[in-house]
């Protein structure tokens, strides 16, 4: 599979890019990289949790495990 897939908490969110925590990891995910089925996006709440699906190759480059 080339996504990666994990529930996670909204930080904070902007026009372009939502801020997530997974575990102890915070990092920004440009929304135009978050897939379709991903149940976090731009529109989400801070304090929200709920599915993010990104690219592998971007979680990668996050360091998200």
């Amino acid at each position: 599979m080339d996504q990666w897939a994990e529930k996670v908490i909204v930080k904070a969110v902007t026009d372009k890019a939502v801020l997530i925590e997974y575990e102890t990891i915070e990092v920004w995910i440009a929304d135009e990289l978050i897939h379709v089925d991903s149940e976090i996006w731009r529109k989400s709440d801070p304090g929200e949790e709920g599915l993010l699906v990104i690219p592998n190759w971007l979680a990668e480059k996050k360091g998200l495990p």
